[in-house]
């Protein structure tokens, strides 16, 4: 089984196009893509959450068991926030939380940010987190706000990214409950990830439809060049995402 842990639902994001359900899911299926995790993109991050949410539900629930949709919220909006959480689990069956610290202007710091993830905790959310990119979103940053709420699972949603992988290791090595998607980091870094943390907390993610479905292919190749065990390629591949949210088995 292959799960893809970083895809993204959007109109359109700067220069690029997105693609209307319909193609996204062909685009997957093509691949040999059988689950993803489905984020919004400008929609989510840039305007209000609700209408958002409800936005990328209504297109995941078009394919059951192939999409599942992640909710995106405001750390500022406080309490809002987490009722919009609330609300996204129980009527919208939304399986985890994305934040984006660069484009939603916030720091991981933050006062609010400890009640948020306290609240996917309870939740039985992990969050996923936009990393590799400072001021906001630098992977000790968010390490260290890992490190106030260990009952939280952490992902870096890019494991640093082309300029910060040594700091993804060391964000995951000092965190146990860090996770690295291997979603825009360097083939080099990938392989140190094997070598110096283990399979365990790595997670396959693409990004798609950045790149467009080339992007699929390209990530699969990366995970493949690492001559990982066949035991070890299930884990990266499903295998760790599924222990993180069990609705992905349903």
């Amino acid at each position: 089984m292959i799960i893809d842990a970083h895809t993204h639902m959007f109109e359109h994001y700067l220069s690029q196009k997105g693609l209307a359900i319909d193609d996204f899911v062909a685009g997957l299926q093509k691949a040999g893509t059988d689950k993803v995790l489905l984020f919004g993109l400008y929609e989510s991050f840039f305007g209000p959450s609700s209408p958002a949410n409800d936005a990328i539900a209504a297109n995941a629930h078009l394919y059951p068991g192939s999409l599942y949709p992640v909710c995106t919220v405001h750390p500022r909006d406080g309490n809002a926030a987490i009722r919009e959480m609330e609300r996204c689990a129980s009527e919208l069956g939304m399986v985890a939380l994305k934040l984006h610290p660069w484009l939603q202007a916030f720091s991981v710091v933050e006062a609010g940010m400890v009640p948020i993830l306290q609240a996917a905790a309870g939740l039985r959310w992990p969050v996923i987190f936009h990393d590799g990119t400072p001021p906001y979103s630098t992977p000790l940053q968010i390490a260290y706000l890992a490190s106030q709420v260990p009952e939280c699972t952490v992902i870096l949603g890019h494991s640093g990214l082309s300029d910060f992988p040594p700091e993804a290791l060391a964000a995951a090595r000092r965190c146990p409950n860090v996770y690295l998607c291997l979603c825009g980091v360097p083939l080099n870094w990938m392989r140190v990830y094997v070598q110096r943390l283990g399979v365990n907390r790595l997670l396959y993610g693409s990004d798609y439809p950045f790149g467009g479905p080339a992007s699929l292919y390209y990530y699969r190749m990366k995970i493949d060049a690492l001559g990982l065990s066949q035991n070890d390629y299930e884990r990266v591949m499903s295998g760790n995402i599924r222990q993180l949210i069990p609705a992905l088995d349903g």
